[in-house]
């Protein structure tokens, strides 16, 4: 038994962990992003995000040690790794489009002012 396996093992379960209180919607999120009407929806994509990241964690370890062909372990890497990135490059460019068009919306905001 080697102890990058079990390390592996660990780093999953966290992120599963991370991911489930995301879904609950218990996670912190950034200082920016608190307050807006998108915020718990931004908290369920990032736990949906940490959630697939420790499934694919898991999946590599246990292909590691089962799986005896390098390529094969590659390929079934790449499977669950690849997308896993898009959606969370996805999901965080999303969020980030919507926080600005908020703040321009919130600098250009030309309704009448008290004097």
């Amino acid at each position: 038994m080697n102890s990058a396996f079990y390390t592996a093992i660990f780093l999953g379960a966290v992120w599963i962990l991370a991911g489930v209180l995301g879904l609950l919607g218990i996670r912190p999120v950034p200082k920016k992003y608190k307050g807006h009407w998108w915020t718990e929806d931004y908290k369920r994509a990032q736990g949906l995000f940490w959630l697939l990241l420790g499934l694919t964690e898991l999946v590599m370890a246990f292909t590691s040690r089962y799986v005896r062909d390098l390529y094969v372990w590659i390929g079934i890497t790449l499977l669950c790794f690849v997308p896993t990135m898009i959606y969370g490059v996805y999901c965080e460019k999303k969020y980030k489009k919507m926080y600005e068009r908020e703040r321009i919306n919130k600098e250009t905001d030309f309704s009448p002012r008290e004097q």
